[in-house]
């Protein structure tokens, strides 16, 4: 079920092996911390598939990160590293 949704939100990633069917998008409502989804403009975890994941979770945000794909903390560090500062600053 985890690969179908993958395949709907347009990537080309596929799970093998023990966790090609494992899907715990169920269990996303039952996180009790706000939780902070990035990925990149290009990544295989496409923009669409984290918002979807975000709404999903209760108190969840999306960061999609310009010019980067999976390796956005890599990629395209000068913007990455301030959203998470950012995110962790309101918890201190």
């Amino acid at each position: 079920m985890y690969q179908l949704k993958l395949v709907a939100f347009g990537t080309e990633f596929n799970a093998t092996g023990k966790l090609k069917n494992y899907d715990a998008s169920d269990r996303l409502s039952r996180i009790k911390v706000p939780a902070l989804y990035t990925c990149g403009e290009y990544d295989e975890s496409t923009p669409k598939a984290n918002k979807h994941f975000a709404s999903l979770t209760p108190d969840a945000e999306v960061k999609v990160i310009p010019e980067a794909s999976h390796t956005a903390f890599l990629e395209n560090r000068k913007l990455y590293m301030p959203i998470l500062r950012e995110f962790f600053a309101r918890f201190e």
